[in-house]
């Protein structure tokens, strides 16, 4: 079902650490290493189910479910998450802040260097290079 190892030591009988240390001292064969090839296998599989089922809710019109989906997904978070939106709002202010410090003909490369450490204490990190 693709569980935590917590939820599968218990489920087990037996404390995490215990499950944890069986797995990470896991040989090439025997007991330990086919304990951990299933713990491995069914983690996979619980996680394809549950994808799978998202990807049909999303699919049979559920807007949440696709929202999350494209939120959450490593391959899709980092274009439709609201933290990637913002990602890119700092970078355009930041490429902006560059610009017009490029543009500024009257500082010497010791001023943009101060306007720089400036920039980046107040929490702007514009990219030092650009500004040299």
């Amino acid at each position: 079902m693709g569980l935590p190892l917590a939820s599968i030591a218990a489920a087990l009988g037996v404390h995490r650490a215990t499950l944890h240390r069986w797995c990470s001292e896991a040989g090439p064969e025997g007991l330990e290493r086919d304990l951990s090839d299933a713990i491995r296998e069914g983690r996979q599989q619980g996680e394809v189910a549950l994808v799978r089922a998202l990807h049909k809710a999303a699919t049979d019109g559920d807007a949440r479910t696709a929202q999350w989906l494209l939120t959450h997904s490593p391959d899709w978070r980092e274009g439709w998450s609201d933290a990637a939106a913002e990602r890119r709002a700092v970078a355009a202010s930041q490429a902006r802040t560059v610009a017009v410090i490029e543009a500024a003909p009257e500082l010497s490369p010791e001023q943009r260097r101060l306007l720089f450490h400036r920039l980046a204490a107040a929490g702007e990190h514009p990219d030092p290079a650009s500004v040299a």
